[in-house]
């Protein structure tokens, strides 16, 4: 089991360039960033039964791993640890998809294959 010293970010910003800004000057080195979504999308359309927790946060999760991996941010921070919130979401669940959508979508571009970036991150469970 490895321990962290972590910082616990709510939401990515909007921009790739952003991002990589963000975490490149407020994470310091040795750290990890733990990923947890809040105030999410799905908050406006997934009102009842609580699923804006229950679907929401998940969704949240994935979209920010994806964004990550699609957006280079992974590419330029090699070392960074990542944790993330939901066990990943369904980022995990989906890593087949992923993969596809960068082999034939240009717009899904990575240098690497999604799953591959998921096997260098960090869960809760």
């Amino acid at each position: 089991m490895r321990a962290f010293r972590t910082l616990q970010l709510m939401r990515l910003p909007d921009t790739r360039h952003t991002a990589r800004l963000w975490i490149a000057s407020h994470v310091p080195p040795g750290s990890a960033l733990f990923v947890h979504p809040a105030h999410g999308r799905a908050n406006t359309f997934l009102t009842r039964y609580h699923l804006r927790n229950l679907i929401g946060n998940p969704f949240e999760t994935t979209v920010a791993i994806a964004s990550l991996i699609f957006g280079g941010v992974l590419d330029r921070l090699p070392d960074l640890d990542l944790c993330f919130a939901h066990g990943g979401g369904y980022a995990c669940l989906g890593a087949a998809r992923l993969d596809q959508g960068r082999q034939v979508r240009d717009e899904a571009h990575s240098s690497s294959l999604p799953s591959e970036y998921l096997r260098k991150l960090y869960f809760d469970t």
